[in-house]
């Protein structure tokens, strides 16, 4: 006994002199431009790593003896330090990371979940940023998608590559998200686009295919997802932006309604407020936006007021809690459909007026521990409330979204995320009885694999959804995608992601009447089903101090069950067939096919003393229906009608069967802005080819449609143009033209665009 008490206490002294060796390495990293913290660099010595918390600072143990300190943080260079580390001693080593100059920093959080330099992910995604939406003066997020590649919005709808076809407001298959909490109603599954805060966005990221594995119903198509800023100086910065426009005559002067003392225009205010107090972060905004439209009875009038707040716990490192808001009023006119789109195309067939109030609240806890673990629980309440008119009763739609994310960081090699996100909504409408109730929960897991050159990443989920008593179990999706750098500044992707889409409460059930048809629910829908492949390269271009990435990729999706509203006479039980049943019903195609190819130019730089920025790029797709066209069931049929459609606009009726509604086949995106000194000179063109099939009813109800579409058949090419001139240093304005050619085009029929406008910009910073 006496020999193993002693033995005791040897092994205890030896314990605790091996522990008194160790060393300890302590500092804060921030970045050399504005000086501020940088969180999550990833620090190494040998076996040994940590990362900073939301205050810059990291702590790391490590043995005595020549430590060689490894800084990565991406966008900026790898920073290497070496130390000599004695026994018990601990040191302070501050670094300040440089930017890194020998690549473009578009860094993005969407499709990884955590900071990544864009040409290192294994899908196609595409990075608006804030200097590109407020130079154009864009007010509303659909304006802002509109300079995204590959991507169309039609009054409201987002469509990615030709994944969706026009159907008023139901059931999107683009996930719209706002800092990863989703921004669509919980009954219509429509995209708050004009609700979401621009003057606080910091980027617009855009994923192109299917996304569900993280995102879950509604990405079956792609995800945008807008991300906003938080203060990064305890100075306060307040930027402000003021702007009047005007709308001039159509190019046929004998479509003009209103009195010539009474000209439409719009105006409208932007307000950002930033600034750290102390362990607090505070950020407000407000925005007002009043348009007297060139569409009768479409006027509208918006407000908007959010702010953000953050508390960064002084005592425990890396956690924090945020709680935010956005409300929004508005009133506006629905122009639905055109008297005809001759004489009358400016004057309203079929609308109404709208009253809405929309709220969203968000609390969330984050907690970034020294080992690379992540924490975050988050919660989105969103309330869209439409005020009834006349008869009809007041609307209300309630989305509650609750989401826990784990990450975990092994020395920046392997990433693993999963997460836990419950949905629950409850809505009430004129538009279909009762209160309707729907409800989902999921689970999923992403794990990514990283070395010097090689990005492996893989994810599935499973979730369980309900609308009312209707009780579906989704099959498991999966994801994965490779990245590999080939040389220096090129990188070879490809992916396959499977996806679904839950019919929203919209679809299922909406029963309604418009002057020129109704709208038939359809309580049976089944969920669509379907899988996206890609395969791209991205190649860096360095030219002086100018950056870019040339992006060519093609694209292969496959759907089943997909969605499509078809015109016809639908006579309840029991009643005869008549024109007075005449409405548009959803319906579940059994297959579609959607290929295709991009390419697109991004960068950012000066060449000389001249800075130059692009986003431009051509995106072909071929929506192929196999169901009404079972001959494209074959890939090789498929094939050659898709590289025939590439040189030819499919026509004939029996040619047209092949194809999905409303379909934009090729695309063209351009902008591009040109800085000297004080001066910038931007340019941006449109261009899209005009569906060639388009749903029979609006030929029914709109006259001269045919005529229309004839004129049309080529495509319609847009143009804008802006000049602005710095001032001060603060102070900056600008003068902008869209529409630049007076071009008279639709988006989509019934419906006309903006004629040419000029927009009055102030910029100015305090």
């Amino acid at each position: 006994m006496k020999h193993l008490y002693s033995f005791f206490l040897i092994f205890c002294l030896l314990l605790s002199v091996a522990y008194a060796q160790d060393g300890t390495i302590k500092g804060k990293v921030i970045g050399d431009e504005d000086k501020e913290p940088l969180i999550g660099v990833g620090i190494q010595a040998g076996d040994n790593a940590t990362v900073t918390d939301f205050d810059g600072n990291y702590t790391l143990t490590v043995k005595p003896g020549l430590q060689k300190l490894r800084f990565k943080y991406v966008g900026y260079k790898e920073n290497v330090k070496t130390v000599d580390v004695k026994a018990g001693q601990t040191i302070v080593v501050n670094i300040e990371m440089k930017n890194a100059s020998t690549e473009l920093d578009y860094i993005v959080v969407s499709a990884s979940q955590y900071e990544k330099n864009i040409a290192e992910e294994t899908v196609s995604m595409e990075v608006l940023d804030k200097d590109l939406l407020k130079n154009n003066n864009v007010t509303e997020l659909g304006e802002a998608l509109d300079k995204s590649v590959g991507v169309q919005v039609q009054d409201g709808q987002v469509s990615i590559r030709g994944g969706s076809s026009y159907s008023y407001g139901v059931g999107s298959r683009t996930a719209v998200m706002m800092d990863n909490m989703s921004m669509m109603s919980a009954d219509l599954g429509e995209a708050q686009l004009k609700f979401t805060p621009l003057e606080n966005a910091e980027q617009v990221e855009v994923i192109k295919g299917a996304s569900s594995v993280v995102y879950g119903s509604s990405a079956l198509n792609g995800v945008v997802n807008v991300i906003t800023s938080w203060p990064t100086s305890e100075v306060p910065q307040a930027e402000f932006s003021v702007f009047q426009g005007v709308y001039d005559d159509p190019e046929r002067r004998e479509t003009i309604w209103w009195d010539k003392d009474a000209r439409p225009g719009f105006s409208g205010m932007f307000f950002n407020y930033q600034q750290k107090v102390k362990q607090f972060d505070v950020v407000a905004g407000a925005n007002i936006n009043y348009v007297n439209s060139y569409l009768e009875e479409n006027n509208e009038f918006r407000f908007r007021a959010n702010f953000k707040t953050r508390y960064r716990h002084p005592k425990i490192k890396g956690m924090n809690f945020s709680l935010s808001g956005n409300i929004m009023k508005e009133t506006s006119g629905r122009f639905f459909i055109a008297q005809d789109v001759d004489t009358n195309i400016l004057r309203i067939g079929d609308g109404s007026f709208d009253r809405y109030v929309r709220t969203n609240i968000d609390p969330q806890w984050n907690y970034l521990n020294e080992k690379g673990s992540k924490h975050t629980l988050r919660f989105r309440y969103l309330n869209v409330y439409r005020y009834g008119n006349g008869d009809d009763p007041d609307a209300s739609s309630n989305g509650i979204t609750g989401d826990y994310q784990y990450q975990k960081n092994w020395k920046d090699k392997f990433y693993l995320t999963t997460g836990f996100p419950l949905n629950f909504g409850f809505s009430r409408s004129n538009l279909y009885e009762g209160t309707r109730l729907n409800y989902s929960g999921a689970i999923y897991l992403q794990g990514e694999y990283k070395s010097k050159r090689l990005s492996l990443v893989g994810g599935v989920r499973y979730e369980i959804n309900a609308v009312d008593t209707l009780f579906e179990t989704s099959i498991p999706v999966f994801r994965g995608g490779i990245n590999y750098q080939l040389a220096e500044n090129t990188f070879l992707r490809t992916s396959l992601g499977q996806a679904y889409r839950l019919p929203s409460i919209g679809e299922r059930f909406i029963d309604a009447e418009f002057s020129v048809a109704k709208i038939i629910p359809n309580p049976t829908l089944l969920p669509e089903k379907g899988w996206s492949y890609e395969i791209g390269i991205k190649q860096g271009i360095k030219i002086s101090k100018w950056m870019g990435y040339l992006d060519v990729s093609a694209f292969w999706s496959e759907y089943q069950d997909f969605v499509e509203y078809r015109l016809g006479i639908y006579p309840p039980p029991d009643s005869a067939p008549s024109l007075d049943w005449l409405g548009l019903k959803p319906f579940n195609i059994e297959s579609a096919r959607i290929a295709g190819f991009e390419a697109s130019l991004i960068g950012k730089g000066s060449i000389g003393p001249v800075e130059f920025r692009t986003l431009t790029g051509y995106t072909y797709t071929y929506p192929g229906n196999l169901t009404q066209d079972s001959t494209q069931q074959d890939i090789g049929v498929f094939l050659r009608n898709a590289i025939h459609g590439i040189t030819n606009r499919v026509e004939g009726d029996s040619s047209i069967l092949s194809l999905l509604n409303y379909r934009v086949r090729h695309l063209i995106k351009g902008d591009i802005e040109f800085t000297f000194k004080k001066v910038s000179l931007g340019y941006t063109i449109y261009y899209g080819s005009f569906p060639e099939k388009i749903e029979e009813l609006f030929f029914f109800v709109i006259p001269s449609l045919d005529t229309y579409a004839e004129k049309h058949k080529k495509g319609d090419t847009v143009m804008g143009a802006r000049l602005a001139y710095k001032i001060t240093d603060k102070l900056r304005v600008s003068f902008i033209i869209k529409n630049l050619t007076n071009h008279e085009y639709a988006l989509r029929p019934g419906r006309l665009d903006p004629p040419r406008n000029f927009t009055l910009q102030l910029n100015f910073k305090i």
